[in-house]
């Protein structure tokens, strides 16, 4: 099943780690990180180089739905900052995804879209994808690594979304 971001494993000699601290390109921001407490997501606007992620207790049913809803967070987001990277779910709308990741530079794409496929022929390869939902489509780089990484860490796991408004582009409403 293809994921929105990078996945890794990292090993912790068996404990848990509340949160954990990387090094990022502040270029990339804002970022969008997993919380540790009652929030899941923490958006950072900007970094001087650094950013911390919070470490999610290992809950499957929230860790199997993490990838929808970092989806629904960019959406949420997208729209309300006017990023330009939500669009309808019509080949109009995944043109205008094309374009938004194409000025970025993005143009080895793919597209996910839930078990139900496109309703429309697009030129680039197309995954599906479990945890999204008919209606909904998400353009995003090949390479995952330029989306944002998932770990699993000790019994617990994280993520880190950089470049949210600039590498994900949404058809539909997630």
């Amino acid at each position: 099943m293809p994921d929105l971001l990078k996945k890794i494993v990292m090993k912790t000699g068996g404990r848990t780690p509340l949160m954990m601290e990387f090094p990022v390109n502040p270029e990339l921001a804002p970022f969008l990180v997993t919380a540790a407490g009652k929030s899941k997501f923490i958006w950072i606007p900007s970094s001087k180089g650094r950013v911390r992620v919070g470490v999610r207790k290992q809950d499957q049913v929230e860790r199997n739905d993490i990838n929808l809803d970092i989806v629904r967070e960019i959406a949420l987001v997208g729209e309300r900052s006017k990023w330009g990277n939500v669009h309808p779910f019509t080949t109009e709308g995944f043109e205008q995804a094309v374009e938004h990741l194409k000025y970025y530079g993005v143009v080895d794409i793919e597209v996910l879209t839930g078990e139900a496929g496109l309703p429309f022929i697009v030129d680039v390869p197309v995954e599906t994808c479990t945890w999204l939902h008919t209606g909904c489509a998400v353009v995003v780089p090949k390479d995952r690594d330029c989306v944002g990484v998932f770990a699993d860490v000790g019994k617990g796991f994280w993520a880190r979304v950089h470049n949210p408004s600039r590498g994900v582009a949404v058809l539909g409403e997630p």
